[in-house]
């Protein structure tokens, strides 16, 4: 297994070099998964609060639950402070290589 963790601020270009990469290794014919520390919160959030996904994951309408969306997840932090790690390493376990 190959894991690969882009890490960084908002707009840093963890998305754009993560898609360079995924794009590489499939002209090379390898299978990569990409997967999104943001993406247990996103469904989480959906489910919670009756949002359809897409809104949380379109660059345009995203920001509009930004701040809810934090507040939300720092509530489930405290309940749990490693829940969003948890999720990724369940994904990561299900997966060969994967690019987060």
């Amino acid at each position: 297994m190959a894991l690969l963790v882009f890490i960084g601020k908002r707009y840093s270009g963890k998305t754009m070099s993560a898609n360079i990469i995924l794009e590489t290794c499939r002209e090379l014919g390898v299978t990569v998964k990409k997967y999104s520390f943001a993406n247990p919160l996103r469904r989480m959030y959906s489910e919670a609060k009756l949002v359809p996904i897409e809104l949380l994951t379109n660059k345009d309408t995203k920001e509009l639950y930004r701040y809810d969306m934090m507040e939300f997840a720092q509530d489930l932090k405290n309940k749990d402070p490693d829940i969003f790690i948890k999720s990724t390493v369940n994904y990561v376990k299900t997966v060969e290589n994967c690019v987060i």
